[in-house]
């Protein structure tokens, strides 16, 4: 058996990928820092990237490097190419419009990715394997061909999006939960009742009250006038009698 030891050596830092058997027997991967190395077995199958060097032969147990965990996001692109086609049966030349959706993960150390892409009605899924960076997919957004009575036929397809993924696209927002707020009751507060003024009798009237003689009879004396009760005006009226 031969071993050897494996250094991430590459002074642009990062991680480095290394993969395979160690000296011990193990089957394992590692992102290893810059510095970090590990000591692996030649004579398995062994994966690892530039950057990462051999520094002689090792042998017996090797510390085995602590994994740096590893976050791995995608960016993505969209473009559109044309291509002319020319129709016979009016003369027209047209565009045929092809959609290409491009996919990049930066690190080509990584598992095995899927994207699943949709234009609301098909769905298409592509992968991102490892040891590579990127995929694309291509579809048809519009074109042209022949109808059977000769003309110029015009298809439109509904545009395709990544619509899932195992990893998140790079630079997305994490969303943020929306909070409920709690409404505070409002006091319903009670009207205080209105009390109606009382009619204030006027400050000055004048009043009159009419005294009636009884009949007179001959030879007989005048009898003393009777006053008709009258009622008891408001305070500061003026009253005047009339005696006739």
């Amino acid at each position: 058996m031969s071993c050897s030891y494996y250094i991430h050596n590459d002074p642009i830092g990062g991680t480095k990928y290394v993969s395979g058997t160690t000296c011990t027997g193990e089957v394992a991967y590692y992102f290893l820092t810059y510095g970090q190395g590990v000591c692996m077995n030649n004579y398995l199958p062994l994966v690892y990237e530039n950057g990462v060097t051999i520094d002689g032969e090792c042998t017996g147990v090797t510390p085995t490097p602590t994994p740096t965990p590893q976050t791995f996001c995608y960016t993505t692109t969209k473009t559109f190419t044309t291509t002319d086609f020319y129709c016979g049966f009016n003369g027209v030349t047209y565009e045929n419009i092809t959609g290409t959706i491009g996919i990049t993960i930066g690190n080509p150390s990584h598992p095995d990715y899927s994207f699943t892409l949709s234009n609301g009605v098909d769905t298409a899924v592509v992968s991102i394997p490892n040891g590579q960076t990127y995929t694309e997919f291509v579809y048809q957004q519009i074109t042209y061909s022949v109808g059977n009575d000769g003309s110029c036929v015009e298809q439109l397809f509904i545009d395709y999006n990544i619509i899932s993924s195992s990893i998140p696209q790079c630079g997305a927002p994490t969303p943020t939960p929306t909070r409920t707020p709690t409404l505070t009751p409002t006091l319903t507060r009670t009207p205080t009742p209105t009390q109606t003024p009382s009619p204030t009798p006027a400050p000055n009237c004048d009043i009159t009250y009419t005294v009636l003689p009884s009949p007179t009879p001959t030879l007989t004396p005048s009898p003393t006038p009777t006053l008709t009760p009258s009622p008891t005006p408001a305070p500061g009226c003026d009253i005047t009698y009339i005696i006739l």
